[in-house]
This record gives C-alpha cells, structure tokens and sequence, in this order.
C-alpha cells in the first residue's frame, strides 16, 4: 500500500482528501491528524512528503514519482482551480558539475549540470572549469532562477542519513526523551567513518542492525557514485533523487479544505484564507480556533477580518493584484488606491504614459482615470477607462480564479489570461494562445478552464446588452457552474 506523509498548515484536510479517494495510507501523522482523523501514530517510511511551500502560497511534493502523480491527478479533480508545476530535475539528486562561471563578490558559481541544465551553487574557492560532484537542494517555482545545489551530500534510507565529509551524530527533533539518548548511543555505533550521521524519527521502529545494515548500504551507494562520477568524465546525473511537484492553491481550493476541515471539527471561517496571509495571521487563527467554545464563530472571524482591513487595506492605500499564470510567471498589476473597501474594493488611478501607449488603438490616454472593481472571492476585475468628461471609452475585465488575500495589502489570483474587452465600436474575449497547451500539458484544470470560459461569455452577453454594472461572479456561482 502507497502512504504519504503531511506536514502543512492544510493537513488534516489534505490528509482526509486523499484518505477518502485513493489507497494511500497516511504514516507519521501529526497531533492534528491524530486527533481528527482518529489515525494510530505509525511510524514508517513513505512513498510522497507534503510541505507547505515557503510563503503557504501551496503545498510541495516530494518522493516517488508515480506516487506522486496518482496524488496529484486525485488533488486535481476536486481542488480544480490549483496550479501544477512539475520539474525536470530532482530534489536531491546528485550530478558531476563542471563550474562555468564564477563571480567571488557574491562567493556564488554556476555550475553546468549537462543536458542543457545549469545550477547555483553559494561557495568560494571554485575557479572556471573545476569538476565536482553537487546535490540539488532546492528548486524554485520561478522558472528563470536556477536550482540551488550544494557540495554538502546527504545520502537518505529509511532510517539513517549520512552527510559526506562530516562527524556527528544526530537524532530526530521529534525523538524525545530516553528514545532520543538511546538513539544518540546507536548513532555513535554505527556512524561510517568520514560521514555525519542523522537517526530519522522512523529509526525508532527499527533494530540496530537494521540500522547498521542500511548505514553500510549508504556507504556503498556513495562508492559507486564516486566510481560513476570518474567513469562518465563530463557533467551529467549520476544518482536519481526524489520526484518534485509545486502545486500553487488559491481561494477556491483554500475554501473547499476548509469545508472538508469544517466536517471535522468546528472550523473558523476563511481558516486556511487567513492562515496562509501571514506567520501572524497563521498562529491567529490557531488561537481564535481553540476559543470556538466561547465566543460565535462569526464574532471572532468578522473582528480578524475588520483588524486585516484596517491595518492593510485601508483607505487610499494603494491596492496591487499579484496574477499568477499556468507559465509559472506572476504578474503585477497596480490597481489604483482604494477608495471603497469591504466585500467588493473600488479603487481609482490616472493612466500612466506607458499604459496609454500600449491602449492608444482603444483610445485610452495618458491621464485618464480608471476606476476598478474586484473582491475578496470574486472572479473578475472589472477595469473603467474614462475620458476627462468621465465616459467609458474602453473596458478591459480580467476573469479569475476566485481572488485570495495577499500579504502586505494585496491581492492575488490564479489567471488563465482570459479577458472580455469592450470599446465603442467592439466586444470580444481573448485567449492566450498557450491556454490550450496548459491543458494538455495538467498545469491547469480543464474543468477550471471550461468555468470561467463560461463567466467571460455571460460578461460579454451582459455587455453586449448595454448593461454598465455587471453581475459579479464570486466562488459561490463558481460553484454552481
């Protein structure tokens, strides 16, 4: 049986999703999941970790990759609106690198990994040309930045991690107690020579001879990798590591985790909308949730949210939409400064002289106002352009994922590049032409796709019925498509 580890403020809903629609057996539970999903503490090894990535913006996938991808495909039909980025290369895998360039002010190189591939690696001491083998430690969701790789090589088992060219002996933070110093007496026994040695939390469930055995195999899986680095002679990989997918969630998927988590336990509403804001807003909610007994749900969740207002969405603050696209780009759009706030924001901005260029076919100028309308789970921003004698000359309404909480007082979405725009003489919806490819590529969901397709045309049909307000859509009629 496939199992999977969660280690993420989405947990025990994320956990349940996958309990409830596949075979995968959760290990290693936290004392959430352990309370709400009624699961024994079993300790074990497993076939895929899910983190949070760094910013709670979504969530990380780590291990095998068939594993990975039956995880996926399930989080895929009923999160719809999530965003996947697969990568080519893998956590941890280990390369014989060649240095191309090297800049000693910032003591960082770039190193060539072959196949076209190139890392970053923070070290001194490298010249151009030198050979050496690296470990990718991280890989980041912006496609033009490099993964990051090391020279620190760690080897992983079940059990036991060793780290090249060091000496120490470490055990699991979450070992405590006498486990941990009896853990800590084993490592000594069984640490290789030339390695560090660190005891994983499922080290508790194993015989010291496992744990000797599995050391001594790691050992051997580090010979042969120095035996493959000589024999290839060139940059190239010479030892597999683990299957990685980002999934970015946006409001839409947050809000479905939170019914799921609602059905386990009393719930503060926009849970995960407000956990993943900020650190703050994170430990917040973990507080204000263990309150639930004393004071209404509403109560607590109305006085966050009029505290979030008025520290960062304050009037005239000038509002920014971060847009993040299929192509793993985010687009920064400025708003205006707000001039309406609560359900639905209105803010208010003069054309720049860029902008006017770029819109001079519509008959937008430099100076012109732009009044916009959008909201905290709405599907649409709604933009204005206004001659000086305040007539619409030109309307552009960008069609979303519902709009989710940024940090710092401002907004973000999930965008497809959809958009409906109107001019005097015209009305029509565009498309990116790489909409269809996103589709058949799984970076987005069809069924999302298909959605907001239908939001545009009942746009256009509202504006080709010369109706100046239009209707707006939120995640609720999201969910009634």
């Amino acid at each position: 049986m496939p199992s999977f580890r969660v280690e993420s403020i989405y947990g025990a809903a994320l956990a349940k999703l996958i309990l409830d629609h596949s075979d995968f057996e959760l290990v290693t539970p936290d004392q959430e999941q352990i309370k709400l999903l009624g699961v024994e503490k079993k300790i074990a090894s497993f076939d895929v970790q899910i983190a949070d990535l760094e910013d709670h913006s979504g969530i990380i996938l780590k291990g095998d990759a068939l594993a990975a991808k039956k995880i996926v495909t399930l989080l895929q039909e009923h999160l719809e609106d999530v965003f996947v980025q697969r990568h080519g290369l893998q956590a941890e895998a280990i390369f014989n690198a060649r240095v191309k360039h090297v800049n000693p002010r910032k003591k960082l190189a770039i190193v060539s990994l072959g196949n076209n591939k190139d890392g970053i690696i923070f070290t001194s001491g490298l010249e151009r040309g030198d050979e050496i083998i690296v470990q990718v430690k991280e890989l980041t969701t912006e496609e033009e930045k490099l993964p990051l790789v090391s020279e620190t090589i760690h080897l992983s088992g079940e059990y036991v991690v060793l780290e090249k060219g060091e000496d120490f002996v470490r055990v699991s933070r979450k070992i405590k107690g006498d486990d941990r110093e009896r853990l800590h007496e084993i490592g000594k026994r069984i640490k290789p020579y030339g390695f560090g040695v660190i005891l994983r939390t499922s080290a508790l469930e194993a015989s010291i001879d496992d744990l000797e055995a599995e050391a001594e195999k790691l050992v051997e899986i580090w010979e042969k990798i120095e035996r493959e680095a000589d024999r290839i002679g060139r940059p190239g990989l010479i030892y597999s590591g683990q299957h990685v997918v980002h999934l970015s969630l946006s409001y839409l998927s947050k809000k479905r985790l939170e019914e799921i988590r609602s059905s386990l336990a009393p719930t503060f509403p926009d849970y995960y909308v407000l956990k993943s804001y900020s650190r703050n807003t994170n430990f917040t909610v973990s507080v204000l949730n263990r309150l639930l007994d004393l004071v209404p749900l509403e109560t607590l969740s109305d006085a966050l949210r009029a505290t979030l207002f008025e520290e960062a969405y304050v009037h005239q603050h000038y509002l920014r939409a971060f847009l993040k696209t299929p192509d793993y780009n985010i687009e920064t759009f400025g708003l205006g400064h707000i001039t309406s706030a609560g359900d639905m924001f209105e803010t208010e901005r003069e054309v720049s002289l860029r902008e006017s260029e770029e819109l001079n076919d519509y008959g937008v100028k430099s100076g012109y106002k732009v009044i916009t309308k959008t909201g905290i789970g709405s599907l649409l921003i709604d933009e204005r352009f206004l001659s000086p004698g305040n007539s619409v000359v030109y309307r552009r309404i960008k069609i979303t994922a519902p709009i989710d909480y940024s940090y710092r007082g401002k907004l973000q979405a999930h965008w497809l590049g959809i958009e409906v725009h109107q001019t005097a003489e015209d009305l029509w919806i565009a498309e990116p032409d790489a909409l269809d490819m996103w589709i058949d590529d799984n970076r987005v969901s069809l069924i999302m796709v298909e959605k907001l397709r239908q939001v545009a045309e009942s746009v256009k049909k509202q504006l080709s019925s010369n109706e100046s307000t239009v209707i707006n859509y939120t995640y609720h009629d999201y969910n009634k498509l």
